[in-house]
């Protein structure tokens, strides 16, 4: 994305905050219908679907820390035509953490189209219940994650509600192994959630101590 049409994107919110009187910081789900028709290059399949490995740049939550040690990355596996699903592996480092074995399956919400995620967490049966396939999962939770921002450099989503009440904070996943994000994803994450701390993740670190889990996302 150009720099310009960064700044044009921001000189837009800023009329509209001005005129609807909608705050600019932070973020919430009427905010973020009004700014999907302003966003006109939000594609959250470009990196769901992406056959290059993805990782978390940003994260915010109230009381988010330095993880310049961790690293959290998902490498494309194949993609099932007749369900429409592309299996991902998820992939954690920290001081050596072992594996959870836990995927994740990720679908549009019919009824909102592409601005909302939802995540099943699965767990692996394979060795624990009856069964011969070792990609047998089992759902055991579900998660809505509003579709903020994607094109074909970065995703940012808002955190899922918590208990029905709304848990402010963003997550930010790049295409890019690099210190830093792009400056335009950068940019629109302060915008979009700029009243919460972000913790940046190094992703050149990505790759040391890694531990894998399969991931199961469905378009």
């Amino acid at each position: 994305m150009a720099i310009s049409s960064v700044i044009t994107i921001w000189v837009l919110v800023k009329i509209a905050a001005s005129e609807k009187g909608m705050p600019t910081a932070g973020h919430n789900l009427g905010k973020t219908q009004e700014l999907k028709s302003l966003l006109q290059r939000v594609d959250p399949w470009k990196i769901v679907n992406s056959s290059n490995t993805v990782y978390i740049a940003k994260a915010s939550w109230k009381n988010s820390s330095s993880s310049d040690r961790y690293c959290v990355s998902s490498d494309y596996l194949w993609y099932d035509a007749a369900n429409k699903t592309t299996y991902r592996n998820l992939k954690f480092s920290a001081l050596r953490v072992s594996s959870l074995n836990m995927s994740l399956q990720v679908k549009r919400a019919e009824q909102l189209g592409d601005s909302t995620l939802l995540v099943h967490l699965l767990y692996n049966i394979y060795n624990i219940l009856p069964s011969i396939n070792p990609e047998d999962f089992a759902a055991f939770d579900q998660y809505s994650f509003p579709v903020l921002y994607g094109d074909n450099k970065c995703l940012i989503l808002a955190n899922p509600a918590v208990n029905g009440r709304p848990y402010i904070g963003c997550t930010m996943w790049v295409t890019e192994r690099k210190s830093r994000p792009p400056f335009c994803c950068d940019f629109l994450y302060f915008l979009l959630c700029g009243e919460t701390k972000a913790t940046n993740f190094d992703n050149t670190k990505c790759g040391l101590a890694t531990a894998e889990t399969g991931a199961t996302v469905q378009s």
